[in-house]
């Protein structure tokens, strides 16, 4: 009796085992490589932030990406109480050969929270205000953005795909995007998420993780890059460092 049991539990870790193999998860936090922006009263782009957690599941034709999309911006990234939609987390673009978006799904967070949505819009899916593409609409393809193939964004755009269809008619961005939970100037007037937004995507390739590059965000409707912003920074950053080096060279 012992041995059967023994073997039942064996053959039951083995299943479990390569059940969790076929799936295939990879998981990591993805390095935010630009911020891009609508310019306006109030903004301090210097203040913008987020964080994006990424994990794939499944392989070939089955393949998922899941995204949590955080607003982590201070307090004070935009100020002006009547221009809510600056401090809206709108959108990420980001660089990945291979592979094409065929679908997916938005939705707020587990532990996130619905603010001023519309009467009749579920508080929790929100595919129907969200888009996606396998291209760089509403602003990632400007001069100076990051060379990007898939952009998801919260921006009615010609060049994008809702999620889900109506109601709305259409996609009423830049509403709908992730607020910082540190800001305190939002309001009311307009719909947000505080402040994560978890967006699932069809891919029609397997994924590496690793492969994925030049992840760039947007905030309100965006129509700027810092000159600040975090590609200038790490460029920085590099040239101090190699000047340090430098300087440790002729010391000796």
């Amino acid at each position: 009796m012992k041995a059967r049991i023994l073997g039942g539990i064996i053959c039951t870790i083995s299943v479990w085992g390569m059940l969790m193999m076929s799936q295939s998860v990879q998981a990591n936090s993805l390095t935010v490589d630009q911020i891009i922006y609508q310019n306006g009263s109030g903004v301090n782009a210097t203040l913008f932030s987020g964080s994006v957690d990424a994990t794939i599941t499944g392989t070939g034709s089955s393949t998922m990406l899941t995204i949590l999309l955080q607003n982590t911006s201070a307090d004070g990234a935009a100020t002006d109480a009547g221009s809510p939609s600056l401090m809206l987390l709108t959108g990420i673009g980001f660089q990945l050969a291979g592979v094409t978006i065929t679908g997916g799904s938005v939705s707020v967070n587990t532990g996130s929270t619905a603010l001023n949505f519309d009467s009749g819009q579920s508080t929790t899916d929100i595919g129907n205000q969200w888009g996606y593409a396998n291209s760089n609409p509403d602003g990632f393809g400007d001069t100076g953005v990051l060379a990007l193939n898939h952009v998801v964004s919260t921006m009615a755009s010609s060049g994008s795909t809702r999620f889900e269809g109506a109601p709305p008619s259409s996609i009423d961005g830049p509403a709908y995007g992730a607020v910082s939970a540190n800001e305190t100037q939002f309001g009311n007037s307009l719909a947000g998420v505080d402040d994560t937004i978890k967006i699932v995507l069809d891919l029609s390739g397997t994924v590496n993780i690793g492969n994925i590059n030049n992840v760039v965000l947007s905030f309100g409707s965006p129509d700027s890059v810092p000159d600040g912003g975090c590609t200038i920074a790490l460029l920085g950053s590099a040239l101090l460092g190699i000047g340090a080096f430098g300087r440790k060279l002729r010391a000796r």
